[in-house]
């Protein structure tokens, strides 16, 4: 009788289990295409994925992705227009230099520890002694001038001289500031060592191995031929979501490791200057952040985005581009758009930079659609507490009025512009 029993225990057991293991699909990796599961074989619901989705496009976004276990579990409404579209992900870019800069350090033909002096003859001394791992960082020291770094690349005649033209305000390695040309002298320290176009390498190297092809992306350059390691990646978003699936897998590709461990755990740990950045990736969880702001040295404490799950890690570009990489939960999510925060909040709605009612509405509506976990609700979303530029437009740290010089020299003008630049271009 007790056999008897505990069979028909194990019987109940398996009955209850299996269909619950069942329910949740893996897809490894993807192929020519992402392959589609419903929601509900991903352990998400279909209803509250849809009102996520909704809830981003609603927010103007016009793409976005949902990917767990390798799976595409969804997309917005809009993407059946939207999803052959090369989409600007703006700071999102500094992020693939970063995998590029990886990419070359496991082939060992780049060392981030090693100053680029050699590379680039024409510096002088102080230049020549930068590391990739300070430009990598955002602690190279050099000047920032926002005014001159957002620069378009019709403007900049030439952002790697322009780099290794700007003063250093902060000794290198000690102080953290958001910077763009240093960006793309480090996507250039890469090309010089590796003795290709950086778009070419890039291609075959990281883009290819991870199913990518040549016509899914452009990336600008600015007039003197240099990609913009900052900024101007342009990718349809299934692409985006192979960027941020190699992440999430660490580097590895279908057994293919395509970036090393140790480069990755680096890339993706707190630096000392600023606890919510890696290589210019964008940390949750962390207890301070500094982020990007002209109107001064913007700290602050507590995670960058409260109803996100404290291990993402986050690519960021201006006008709230996104992908969230979560390793608690197997999954990528990418957002792509116009600005969606309503927020009256100046460092949310202009400068994008601190997380509002898109990234937190977002995440907390993805994090309840999900079924086969127990979350603990992240709780409804308030707007932040309006707040108005700490200083008066025009005389924001970086502007026309308070650095003037500074300003003239991004155009190849007056004192300070790169040696042998004018409007122009450069010799």
């Amino acid at each position: 009788m007790r056999r008897v029993l505990v069979a028909v225990l194990i019987a109940s057991a398996l009955t209850v289990t299996l269909p619950a293991l069942a329910a949740t699909s893996s897809c490894g990796f993807p192929t020519h295409a992402w392959t589609v599961r419903a929601p509900e074989r991903l352990g998400l619901s279909a209803p509250k994925l849809q009102d996520a989705l909704d809830f981003a496009t609603e927010h103007r976004s016009e793409s976005t992705v949902v990917v767990r276990h390798g799976c595409l579990g969804g997309t917005s409404r809009l993407d059946a227009v939207t999803g052959g579209v090369q989409m600007d992900g703006w700071s999102m870019t500094k992020v693939v230099t970063a995998l590029v800069v990886g990419r070359a350090v496991t082939l060992g033909k780049f060392d981030i520890d090693k100053p680029i002096g050699p590379l680039y003859p024409e510096a002088d001394k102080a230049h020549k002694a930068l590391t990739p791992r300070e430009l990598l960082t955002m602690t190279s020291g050099l000047r920032l001038t926002w005014a001159r770094d957002f620069n378009g690349t019709e403007l900049m005649p030439d952002r790697v001289r322009d780099a290794l033209s700007l003063p250093f305000d902060h000794k290198p390695g000690t102080y953290w500031a958001y910077g763009q040309s240093p960006c793309t002298l480090l996507l250039n320290s890469v090309q010089r060592t590796v003795h290709t176009d950086i778009q070419d390498w890039a291609q075959r190297q990281l883009f290819g191995p991870i199913g990518i092809t040549r016509d899914q992306w452009t990336w600008d350059r600015d007039r003197a031929g240099n990609t913009a390691g900052w900024a101007h990646l342009k990718m349809v978003p299934s692409a985006w979501a192979r960027i941020g699936y190699l992440v999430l897998r660490n580097g590895n590709w279908n057994g293919h490791r395509l970036i090393n461990r140790d480069y990755m755990k680096q890339a993706t740990s707190s630096s000392k200057a600023n606890h919510a950045y890696g290589f210019f990736f964008w940390l949750n969880g962390k207890d301070s952040f500094v982020m990007p702001s002209p109107a001064g040295y913007d700290a602050g404490t507590g995670w960058l985005v409260p109803k996100a799950p404290a291990d993402s890690i986050i690519m960021a570009g201006q006008d709230e581009q996104r992908i969230y990489i979560v390793p608690s939960l197997d999954m990528v999510v990418v957002r792509l758009g116009q600005k969606g925060s309503n927020d009256p909040n100046f460092r949310i709605v202009v400068w994008t930079s601190r997380s509002g009612e898109l990234d937190n509405g977002l995440m907390l509506r993805i994090q309840r659609s999900v079924t086969d976990k127990h979350l603990k609700d992240p709780g409804d979303y308030t707007y932040a507490s309006p707040e108005a530029p700490s200083v008066a437009p025009d005389t924001y740290p970086g502007s026309v009025i308070y650095d003037p010089v500074g300003v003239l020299a991004g155009f190849g003008v007056g004192p300070e512009a790169p040696a042998g630049c004018t409007p122009i271009g450069c010799s």
